[in-house]
Parts: C-alpha cells; structure tokens; sequence
C-alpha cells in the first residue's frame, strides 16, 4: 500500500541530533525502516514535533493517529496534536505538530511513541508506523509561555479561513440589502402620506 509519503521536518530534529535535513519515514512507497529503528532524545526545551506528509493515491487513505508516552511521574503534559485523531491522509503537502511538553517538576527521560495507521485499499496491506522519541524532561525547567509563535502553534487554517470570511461577507451583504430595502419602502410610505 504505501502510496503516502510522510517526512519528519526538521525543526526539532536540528536541535536534537544536529542534521540539516529531512528525515524521510516513507519515501516513494517504501517505508524507512532504518530511520524507524532509531530512538531519538528531544533536548529539553524542545516542545514539538513538526511533520509533513501526503498521499499521492487517487483514492482515499484513512489514518489514525495516536501518542503513547510511559511517564508515571507525571513529568510530561498530555501530548497534542494539531490534526484530528482520525481522517483522510491529505492530497497535497500540510504539516502537523505534536505537542511534547514537560512540566518542569522532575528529571526524567520519557519514551514517546507516535503511532500511524494508515488504512490501504482492498488487496493492500495497512500500513502502520511507530514513531519513538525520548522526551527528556529537567526539573526546574518549566515550558515558556508563548515560545511559539501564533503561526506555528496555530492549527492550519486555509480553506476554512476563506469560507468563514465569504461567509461574513455574505452576512453583511444580506444585513444590508434589507436595510436598503427597509429604508426604500419608508421613504415611498412617506411620499405617499404628503400626497394625501
């Protein structure tokens, strides 16, 4: 099945391992199972993870998505994601954060496990991943607010932002065509009151 394409962008991956690069899970179909051999540490004040990925299918591919973590101290907050647990993997390139951030009350190295599964077509195999990472959490170090800016934290928005504005648009359009109308008709009552 494999017809997605789903790389790791590297803004977490500079800080923690020090490459320039992409990191590719699946490239051209195949899946890198050398690159998901490996655990990789998240220094301590890196948050977030930032993928990119898309299917290059011409019909559907279903996934879900899923964050494990193994932290009875209580020492990472509930992991986030950017994007519904569940849905269609995209047509085009989007991006998709997950949230790893620590509460700052003990030192700890937290294992992550960020679990997809990528449902295949009739006569086709799933396809599931499970991206590991060790969220390595120092006492003390408490997460900063508003490290990020809006735009990076912020859900994509697109298409829904264009159909919220037409529709706003929309909305006063209306208002003021029954204004005009409200006001055309109050005039002609008056008119026809000082002619009588």
């Amino acid at each position: 099945m494999r017809n997605f394409e789903s790389r790791f962008i590297a803004l977490s991956v500079l800080a923690t391992v020090g490459i320039e690069a992409d990191l590719f899970y699946v490239r051209d179909g195949a899946v890198n199972d050398y690159a998901m051999s490996f655990v990789v540490p998240m220094k301590p004040g890196i948050d977030f993870l930032r993928f990119s990925w898309q299917s290059r299918t011409a019909y559907p591919l279903p996934y879900t998505i899923s964050v494990h973590y193994d932290d009875n101290e209580g020492a990472v907050q509930h992991p986030e994601l950017d994007i519904p647990t569940s849905g269609i993997i995209p047509r085009t390139v989007e991006s998709f954060t997950v949230h790893l951030v620590c509460w700052g009350n003990v030192t700890k190295e937290v294992p992550v496990g960020i679990h997809l599964h990528v449902e295949g077509p009739p006569k086709h195999n799933d396809t599931k991943l499970i991206i590991k990472r060790n969220k390595i959490c120092i006492k003390g170090m408490h997460p900063a607010r508003n490290r990020l800016p809006a735009a990076e934290i912020a859900p994509q928005q697109g298409p829904a932002l264009l159909g919220a504005a037409a529709c706003a648009l929309g909305l006063v359009l209306v208002v003021g065509l029954i204004a005009s109308a409200m006001y055309v008709r109050a005039r002609k009552q008056i008119r026809q009151d000082s002619l009588q």
